[in-house]
């Protein structure tokens, strides 16, 4: 993060983000357990990839958010976003979203 976020706004930050996982396509709950028929495609990926490539595609419809969809990949917020940039799958973040994180943050900050 930026040095001018202080420690009670990275604070702050970390809760929005915690918060927008939650609320926009985080992985809650207890999860799922997927079934696939043993087809060729399927078979030479690993579980690791599977996973990663639902999670984009499901980003890419604007199933969940990339912070969900990191946590569907089981990998982190910037590797996630690197695997979109190498997909050409553009980020689905708006400016009404900019504006909603900045309004929480606000509540978050008190200011």
């Amino acid at each position: 993060m930026p040095e001018i976020f202080t420690k009670a706004k990275r604070s702050a930050v970390m809760a929005l983000i915690r918060w927008r996982c939650a609320g926009l396509g985080g992985v809650v709950g207890n999860g799922m357990t997927l079934h696939l028929p043993d087809i060729p495609a399927a078979t030479r990926m690993t579980e690791a990839e599977l996973r990663l490539e639902l999670a984009c595609a499901l980003y890419a419809q604007g199933k969940v958010s990339a912070v969900g969809g990191s946590h569907l990949a089981g990998i982190d917020l910037v590797s996630f976003q690197g695997a979109l940039v190498q997909r050409d799958i553009p980020r689905n973040y708006t400016v009404r979203d900019l504006h909603d994180d900045l309004a929480t943050l606000d509540r978050l900050l008190g200011a």
